[in-house]
């Protein structure tokens, strides 16, 4: 799945300063079903400026851009099979556009969420992702609009619940003996040297999808590149001793 960047660069929905109007969301993704996006109702959105905003407006240096807003609303996903809610609140900020051509002065009003429970994912979480991660996600999903230094730490502690699901040792045994915990790092690398070993194909095969052999045989062959020309019977012959693993398989090369 594509992330639109913009989707995520806030403040969102200009809207001039002079009017009423609501506001429009990018279309998040719902966080319920995961295929829905999101859409502002119209009816629950509410705009008010606090009280000391109010207070300054009295002051000779007052301008537009001492406006300080509070908004809230309810997000609803557009899929009728899922429905969720989802609460979004922030605050505003206040922009100038100047047209020279006409000489004129004009204020926009920009919406910066600060908190959306449930939230939207940046991207979907797998229904096989285990829960540990999956709770992890959802956790930094919501931090990403108020702190964005603890989502990072929840993504770390993604990578880690993750390094574990997949059997990798969180602690060992220093030179004094005693225990300590493994740096991301290290657990990472020692999963790249584990995914490596996995995917390294066994001797005598070639990777990609084998051709299996009928009869006694039971094995496998390893069929010869394209300018290797036509297959003999003395280009054919089985690959190990004949004894546990590795017997009945055939290595054909020309």
């Amino acid at each position: 799945m594509t992330i639109s960047r913009e989707h995520w660069k806030p403040p969102f929905a200009t809207s001039p300063l002079s009017t009423s109007a609501v506001p429009r969301f990018p279309p998040w993704l719902c966080p319920g079903c995961q295929s829905g996006t999101l859409a502002l109702d119209k009816d629950t959105f509410k705009v008010v400026e606090t009280g000391v905003s109010k207070g300054c407006r009295a002051h000779e240096a007052w301008d537009a851009d001492w406006i300080d807003e509070r908004f809230a609303g309810l997000l609803v996903c557009q899929n009728e099979a899922c429905g969720e809610i989802v609460a979004i609140g922030g605050r505003t900020h206040h922009s100038e556009d100047l047209d020279w051509e006409r000489q004129q002065q004009n204020w926009y009003r920009e919406f910066e969420p600060v908190f959306m429970y449930p939230a939207p994912p940046v991207f979907p979480i797998p229904a096989k992702c285990p829960k540990a991660v999956s709770a992890q996600l959802k956790r930094a999903f919501l931090l990403f609009w108020c702190d964005l230094g603890s989502c990072a730490n929840r993504l770390r502690a993604a990578a880690e619940a993750l390094l574990t699901d997949r059997r990798i040792p969180r602690r060992r045994i220093n030179d004094k003996g005693k225990h300590e915990r493994i740096p991301l790092h290290l657990r990472i690398e020692k999963f790249k040297q584990t995914d490596a070993l996995a995917a390294r194909p066994r001797p005598g095969r070639r990777q990609g999808d084998p051709q299996k052999l009928g009869g006694s045989a039971r094995g496998r062959i390893r069929l010869p590149p394209l300018h290797a020309g036509k297959i003999e019977p003395h280009n054919i012959r089985p690959v190990g001793n004949g004894l546990g693993r590795g017997a009945g398989h055939l290595d054909v090369w020309s």
